[in-house]
């Protein structure tokens, strides 16, 4: 069995929601998170607990279903964080 190993760089919302996915989707792989910060550093250097990030969609006007693909997938790991809880 290949062993699959992925680094994710940063653990701000950008970070820990690429981490979440790719468990999501691959069971057989390990995640390794490497940064300086986390959840609940109140760090000025961490900027997720103030800002959060911002994502902006480059799909052109008329791409309505590619433009919601990141509101869809946010949505499901909210609503999956809310059953988990």
């Amino acid at each position: 069995m290949l062993n699959k190993r992925i680094v994710v760089l940063g653990a701000g919302v950008s970070g820990l929601t690429t981490a979440t996915l790719l468990l999501q989707q691959e069971k057989a792989i390990k995640v390794h998170i490497v940064a300086k910060h986390f959840p609940g550093d109140l760090s000025g250097e961490y900027t997720s607990p103030w800002a959060g990030a911002h994502w902006r969609s480059h799909a052109a006007k008329d791409e309505i279903r590619e433009q919601e693909k990141p509101i869809n997938i946010f949505g499901k790991l909210l609503i999956h964080h809310i059953l988990e809880s």
